[in-house]
């Protein structure tokens, strides 16, 4: 008898252990899958896609209805994208590190609870396009339709608007150039975003929920930009303005001037900074739409009046190079406020040299704290670490106070060095959407850097 209690309490025990290793795997592997619908709309639903302009003759041929998402990890997701017909390959990204698109911020800006909500929703606020190479082998065609054989690029968009709101685009090449045949638009389950989000960052979804899904402004509180840096010395400079002359019309400018709503004669940037300019908004799933104009508050950069460059170091991060910090000061069209803009923990090195017709080709970054660019290649993105990132860009009143720039109208800058003058910065200011340019000033550095 007492053998077969034994008997029984090892088998018990022996049980205990089998499940106790099982959920223990099960924990280092999750298994959570997702079947989730892809929206593909047409030119009726979306009369002002950009796309248009630019698209491949098999744009409607190609479908893909439905993704099946699994995680892998609380880091790592496959993306599956289904075909729909006859012409559609299976398109599968076996492991996509999703930390490169979820927002965060440097452990320096935690210690101020102001600058980590600012920075947290202006990366959600911010479109981050991510670009894969199929050469590079980050994801695999399954089939033998016409996207074996040419496919050779695929986009993942973390797009502008509430978090979860996701895209994906597809490239082929014809005429020596890359061009889309299919983008679709599809949500990121909410549930999984937030359980992502809270295991990257170490931070509460729950506390930015409101805004990150709600589009809930933040307060204007004043901002210490020395959380974001330490000043150092003040670089000799002459500056100028350019808006009125207008700019090159060339890559996704050709095909987004359909959105700007007012003031349609537009001769020159200069005719951009009123209040009554009126740009196409971005409306969910995300796409822009004419039947909402977006009001802006670029009356505010009317007049360049001061520009300053000062040496900036950050004591968190190693840098080959020195960093910058670019003080744009502006009076609005009565002169009776200044507005500046801040563009700080620039490294002036890895600025191109371009000629003006060539400036899409310039280092252009997103409002916010330590951003992703909104269009960078899956490789820049590992490397480009939000939590190792120095870079800021601020539109604060003449208080200091945080301004959000999607209300003034500006999305962020792009800079480039002239191609002929070698000390001669040019800095220009993308709208709203990147609709337009609204600014393009000229700094001339009067010292070696």
């Amino acid at each position: 008898m007492l053998k077969q209690v034994y008997r029984k309490a090892t088998i018990i025990l022996i049980g205990v252990f089998i499940s106790f290793g099982c959920n223990e795997k099960q924990k280092e592997k999750p298994t959570n899958s997702f079947n989730i619908a892809v929206k593909e709309l047409s030119d009726k639903d979306y009369p002002d896609n950009p796309d248009i302009e630019n698209r491949s003759g098999h744009y409607f041929s190609i479908t893909h209805p439905t993704l099946s998402l699994k995680t892998i990890n609380d880091s790592t997701l496959s993306f599956t994208f289904l075909p729909g017909n006859d012409k559609s390959d299976t398109i599968i990204f076996p492991k996509i590190a999703i930390n490169t698109f979820l927002p965060n911020v440097p452990e320096w800006v935690r210690q101020d609870a102001y600058l980590t909500k600012i920075g947290i929703i202006n990366q959600e606020w911010n479109r981050q396009q991510v670009k894969f190479r199929r050469e590079n082998g980050y994801f695999e065609v399954k089939g033998n339709s016409f996207e074996q054989a040419n496919l050779v690029r695929a986009d993942i968009a973390r797009n502008c608007l509430n978090s979860g709101l996701w895209e994906i685009i597809l490239y082929t090449k014809e005429n020596d150039k890359q061009i889309v045949y299919y983008h679709g638009w599809f949500d990121f389950p909410l549930d999984l975003y937030e359980q992502l989000f809270d295991a990257h960052t170490k931070l509460s979804f729950d506390k930015y929920k409101e805004s990150l899904v709600h589009w809930k402004d933040p307060e204007n509180k004043n901002v210490d930009l020395n959380i974001l840096r330490s000043p150092g010395k003040k670089v000799d400079i002459n500056y100028a303005s350019l808006n009125h002359h207008y700019y090159p019309l060339t890559g996704a400018r050709i095909w987004k001037e359909k959105n700007i709503l007012v003031p349609k004669d537009h001769n020159v940037i200069q005719d951009f900074l009123t209040d009554s300019t009126l740009f196409s908004t971005f409306s969910p799933p995300g796409y822009y739409n004419t039947n909402e104009p977006r009001k802006t508050e670029l009356s505010l950069l009317a007049t360049l009046k001061e520009a300053h460059v000062h040496e900036i170091s950050n004591k968190h991060i190693d840098t080959t190079g020195t960093l910058y910090e670019f003080n744009l000061v502006f009076n609005n069209i009565d002169s009776s406020k200044n507005t500046h803009l801040v563009f700080g923990g620039i490294d002036i090195n890895q600025i191109p040299r371009l000629p003006l017709e060539k400036h899409n080709e310039g280092h252009k970054m997103p409002m916010g704290i330590a951003n992703h660019s909104f269009y960078e290649s899956y490789e820049t993105a590992l490397q480009n670490k939000v939590t190792n990132n120095p870079y800021y860009g601020l539109i604060l009143d003449e208080n200091g106070n945080w301004l959000d720039s999607h209300a003034v109208g500006i999305d962020g800058p792009l800079f480039f060095w002239d191609a002929e003058k070698k000390e001669l910065l040019h800095i220009m200011i993308l709208s709203f959407e990147r609709h337009a340019f609204v600014g393009h000033y000229t700094i001339q550095i009067n010292e070696p850097i």
